[in-house]
């Protein structure tokens, strides 16, 4: 029998192992053999009222003189569940793909000018049902600090 108190030695190994793969981008993995019921075309349809709602919220923005953080993830190799984010100090909205492969789309308002006409654009793209009022902590004018202080220069910009 074998003494609890005896040290067992790790065998030195000479196997070198691969990098393990990333994950992918998750609405990428989405494709019409792997997920039924039009998953697909959910995603995409979600992904391009996201888009046409931001267009126009950057109209709305256009000349204010605000300072934005806005990111494209489509493409990258970093963030594999965003999908995009923009930020202002008075707006916050952001898509993502989360692991089991659901559209998240998340908002913040703080004393935002343009509050009623984003909301009024929520319900004409036909997405109010899809988004989700959040409250990011302690407030979204930290958290709009802490970005312009950590993100790349090249995502932040002059409406």
């Amino acid at each position: 029998m074998k003494e609890i108190s005896e040290i067992n030695e790790i065998p030195n190994s000479t196997n070198t192992y691969s990098r393990i793969r990333p994950i992918s981008k998750r609405w990428k993995s989405v494709t019409k053999h792997s997920h039924p019921n039009q998953m697909k075309a959910f995603v995409d349809t979600k992904i391009s009222q996201y888009e046409l709602v931001l267009g126009k919220v950057k109209e709305l923005y256009h000349n204010s003189g605000e300072i934005c953080y806005e990111r494209d993830f489509k493409h990258d190799n970093e963030n594999p569940f965003t999908i995009y984010s923009f930020l202002t100090s008075t707006f916050w909205w952001n898509i993502e793909c989360d692991f089991v492969y659901n559209i998240n789309i998340e908002y913040q308002f703080y004393n935002c000018p343009f509050e009623q006409e984003i909301r009024e654009l929520f319900r004409h793209f036909n997405i109010s049902l899809y988004v989700t009022e959040v409250r990011k902590e302690p407030s979204l004018t930290a958290f709009y600090k802490a970005v312009l202080a950590y993100q790349k220069p090249q995502f932040i910009y002059f409406l």
